[in-house]
């Protein structure tokens, strides 16, 4: 009789999963291609440090890469961080985060890997900034300013302003002071039925979104002392050039702009309801 004896096979060894690593991505980095490594701090907690110029508008997001997994964080919606508003913010979207700089330096980048993936920005004081002609007061700031750019002043409370596109601006107000500036701002959708005294705050993470449905001068009034904002719609009997009437509808040319009147509702030659 034979008798073979049979090694018993070495146990197999599963490799150690690889692990994960976070980036930050964006604009500054050309997004993927010089995306910035973060690395690890206290607990969850995970940090970068980049340097960014003086007041520019830069977007970006947090990736996280394990293997051949990648995932991109971003924003619920677009926003822009901004000095004094740039803290814990949930990264539970697809939109890429705005960031707004004061001055040329380097920006450290805070995540914390938990079920918020929450990121904070540490934006520097502006208050540094050595700017002999610095013009304090409060002024609006948006899509038609190009932000802080080309902020416009408010002159006793008030701005009169020509608004020729129509379509949802954003928009929030900066109070500019001997220590740096402050964004003042609301959650919420401003129309022509909803736009008298809203009380803006110096700590809300989004924009006030102004609904603008006919082309024409558009007046903001501050009141700086309550911190209430409101817009007052140009007119809709002022500059009417012609009206001509057909059957149950009318045809008026507003401002060299022709609309369609009908059950006493206005519409654009598209058919879209503007009033």
């Amino acid at each position: 009789m034979i008798s073979v004896v049979i090694p018993e096979a070495d146990p197999v060894v599963e490799p150690e999963p690889e692990a994960a690593k976070y980036y930050i991505a964006g604009t500054m980095t050309d997004w993927a291609a010089k995306m910035v490594e973060m690395t690890a701090g206290n607990g969850d907690t995970l940090t970068a440090t980049i340097a960014l110029e003086a007041d520019s508008l830069y977007e970006f997001k947090v990736v996280r890469i394990q293997g051949t997994d990648t995932v991109w964080y971003g924003n619920v919606e677009a926003a822009t961080m901004v000095y004094g508003n740039s803290t814990g913010w949930w990264l539970k979207g697809e939109v890429n985060v705005g960031l707004r700089t004061t001055k040329a330096a380097d920006y450290l980048f805070i995540f914390e890997k938990n079920e918020n993936n929450m990121i904070s920005v540490v934006i520097p004081d502006p208050e540094t900034i050595d700017d002999p002609e610095l013009d304090l007061g409060f002024y609006l700031a948006g899509d038609m300013t190009n932000w802080a750019d080309g902020k416009v002043k408010f002159e006793d409370g008030t701005i009169t302003m020509s608004l020729s596109e129509v379509k949802t601006y954003e928009m929030k107000v900066i109070e500019v002071t001997a220590e740096g500036m402050v964004w003042y701002s609301a959650d919420g959708e401003m129309n022509k039925d909803n736009c008298t005294d809203w009380i803006l705050y110096s700590d809300v993470n989004a924009n006030i979104r102004l609904v603008v449905e006919t082309a024409g001068e558009y007046t903001f009034n501050w009141n700086a002392d309550e911190k209430k904002l409101s817009v007052v719609y140009p007119s809709s009997t002022t500059g009417w050039d012609e009206i001509r009437m057909e059957g149950v509808s009318a045809k008026v040319l507003v401002d060299g702009v022709l609309y369609i009147i009908r059950d006493n509702k206005m519409y654009n030659v598209q058919g879209m309801q503007v009033r």
